[in-house]
């Protein structure tokens, strides 16, 4: 009876525990993601017309400001959670948009041309430059108690007008581009409700668009149950090339984010 013992003792140490379910049910949220950017700004624009445009620098020429208070509208979040024991995974779908406008006043050092018209050397030349971006992202994610990480499969709308207005006549064009891309996030816990990470996403209009552009985010912040507050900064590079049109930007700065989770 104490071999049989031992021998039952021993089959029970070595035979693989019986898979223990999921704590907790699956979970479904979604939520508002509200947003302010302080960046510094630079950037060029061309279009072409009947002759060649020309390349026109937004803050060294056209008399723009360098910088830029940008609210984020409209993002949110909607996803949902299948837990484990120990971690669990997210499926989350999040929208972002902006949209900002620059003003400014310079006289030309040259003969400008934009689309189909011309501005002679020394036009005081009044500029309005409007930009606009959607990012739709499906964010896959795993987490746990002390690191969430995941990708991103991102689409990208960006949109820029620009409006030149003189004594000599006006100009009004524009450029729309669609991108799409990808990226990767990485949040690190030290300690409860805190958190520090990034973000980083690439995209790409592919080679009939000729377009780039890059997303970085480097943040920290803390999180109590569904809110959530993150700091950080961000940096914004934008570049369309065409024969007939281009336009590169950039945006980098700091940022501050709040979010609120609401789960059932």
């Amino acid at each position: 009876m104490v071999l049989v013992a031992l021998l039952l003792a021993l089959q029970a140490t070595q035979d693989p525990p019986e898979f223990e379910p999921a704590t907790e049910p699956p979970t479904f949220w979604i939520g508002p993601i509200f947003q302010y950017w302080l960046p510094r700004f630079r950037g060029e624009m061309r279009v072409d017309g009947s002759t060649s445009g020309t390349t026109l620098n937004f803050v060294h020429e056209l008399g723009m400001p360098d910088d830029a208070a940008i609210p984020m509208y409209g993002g949110g979040r909607i996803g949902g959670r299948v837990y484990g024991r120990n971690s669990g995974f997210n499926l989350s779908g999040v929208a972002e948009y902006w949209t900002r406008a620059w003003k400014g006043e310079d006289v030309t050092r040259s003969s400008v041309t934009v689309g189909d018209s011309t501005f002679p050397l020394g036009t005081r030349v009044a500029s309005r430059l409007s930009l606009a971006s959607v990012t739709l992202d499906i964010e896959g994610a795993t987490t746990s108690r002390k690191v969430d990480s995941g990708i991103d499969l991102s689409l990208q709308i960006t949109s820029a007008r620009l409006r030149m207005d003189s004594t000599f006549g006006h100009a009004s064009e524009s450029i729309t581009t669609v991108c799409w891309g990808g990226g990767i996030f990485f949040d690190y816990k030290p300690v409860p409700f805190l958190f520090a990470g990034m973000s980083l996403k690439g995209f790409t209009g592919g080679a009939v668009s000729d377009t780039g552009m890059g997303d970085f985010r480097f943040y920290g912040g803390a999180q109590w149950g569904p809110v959530r507050l993150e700091g950080g900064f961000r940096i914004l590079l934008y570049d369309h090339d065409l024969s007939e049109e281009s336009l590169s930007y950039t945006l980098y700065g700091a940022y501050v984010l709040g979010s609120l989770t609401l789960r059932f």
